[in-house]
């Protein structure tokens, strides 16, 4: 009994800064809308199925929703995800925001980072430094202020460039009246098709794939699919074998909390690094941080799990067999993770929803301390 208590007091030593990332997700108030003559003198946290934030906000914005729209003046960073997302404002920060569909209309002092499906950068926006897009069809049509890095299917350009344009996907094209200051370097199929009007001050350099490299990148892209795919089934299974009820419990929280188990998912995983730095950096915190980074390492691993069976529970409706939802649910979710643009979105919200559902539902069934007076 001396020895479980040392043990259980370790455990608790190590869980008690992920739980406070927890508790900290769960005492804000989960505002979805802010009135445009509202002021926020602190970070805001918003998550619901439609999310609108207006008005002055004197700290960063972490928001999650399936319809998000932020028109505020942000005097920080804007963290957000969606189905739709739309950026307007102003935002002294950086602007890092992932979405099925994203629009940028918003002025950005510093850096914008997209993930998205389709993508658009509207004129009267603008990026003060970096813009980075991963997205299937990206269209950037606002000023932007040094580089733009980005991958995909198309890239559209429509806009002055103060720096470089670097480009890796099947096509792209510069529109009528773009301006590139500095080089375009762009890897495709395809030649990039730029407009008479268009304008590249500095050198274009187009590298095209070779069919031997493209024929080994598929053939290692199958294997690893493949094995990718066994591991993601055989880690459900066992999840579903060894502890069904932990399982069933964990994935009810996700589909009950959905938006705050997302948006703590998204916090920890932002927390906990920070956390762990912090602590080796003081030298004596350095055991802790193992420690923390070990019961870390087997949340993000016991995601996956959970993530597949809320998928199976999602697909198989109806179904009272723990092991074929489970099944299901691995398959689906290891297909997705594998469909170009889509598994961006699938990876980072079946992690987010992953780890946020493990918390909350520590921080939920945690026994609660009884002391003998």
């Amino acid at each position: 009994m001396k020895y479980l208590k040392i043990v259980l007091s370790a455990l608790l030593i190590g869980v008690v800064p992920v739980l406070a990332v927890a508790g900290l997700v769960h005492a804000q108030t989960f505002t979805p809308t802010v009135d445009k003559n509202k002021t926020i003198d602190s970070s805001l946290y918003s998550a619901g199925q439609n999310v609108d934030i207006a008005g002055t906000i004197n700290g960063d914005v972490y928001c999650a929703g399936q319809n998000v729209t932020v028109d505020a003046d942000v005097h920080g960073d804007v963290l957000c995800t969606g189905q739709n997302v739309t950026i307007n404002g102003t935002v002294d920060g950086n602007v890092r925001v992932a979405g099925q569909t994203v629009h940028i209309g918003a002025n950005v002092i510093h850096s914008l980072s997209v993930i998205g499906q389709t993508v658009t950068l509207e004129p009267k926006a603008n990026v003060g430094q970096d813009i980075t897009v991963a997205a299937s069809s990206a269209t950037l049509k606002g000023a932007i202020g040094r580089d733009v890095i980005a991958t995909g299917s198309e890239l559209t350009l429509n806009s002055t460039v103060a720096r470089n344009v670097k480009f890796s996907g099947d096509t792209v094209r510069l529109q009528s009246g773009t301006v590139v200051a500095g080089y375009l370097d762009y890897t495709s199929k395809r030649n990039a098709v730029i407009a008479d009007s268009a304008s590249v001050k500095g050198a274009v350099h187009h590298t095209k794939p070779t069919a031997e490299q493209r024929g080994i990148w598929r053939g290692f892209g199958l294997l690893f699919f493949m094995l990718a795919l066994v591991a993601i089934v055989v880690l459900t299974l066992a999840a579903v074998l060894l502890a069904p009820q932990a399982l069933h419990k964990t994935t009810e929280t996700a589909r009950r909390s959905l938006a705050p188990s997302l948006l703590t998912g998204l916090l920890a995983g932002l927390a906990v690094p920070v956390l762990l730095i912090g602590m080796a950096l003081t030298l004596v915190g350095i055991p802790l941080a193992m420690l923390l980074f070990v019961l870390w390492i087997g949340v993000c691993l016991l995601s996956v799990p959970v993530a597949a069976y809320f998928t199976g529970r999602l697909v198989r409706k109806k179904s009272k067999k723990p092991v074929h939802i489970a099944l299901w649910g691995a398959v689906v979710l290891g297909v997705l993770y594998f469909v170009p643009i889509v598994n961006i979105f699938v990876l980072l919200a079946s992690s987010w929803i992953g780890t946020g559902a493990i918390l909350l539902t520590i921080k939920h069934h945690w026994p609660k301390p009884t002391y003998e007076l």
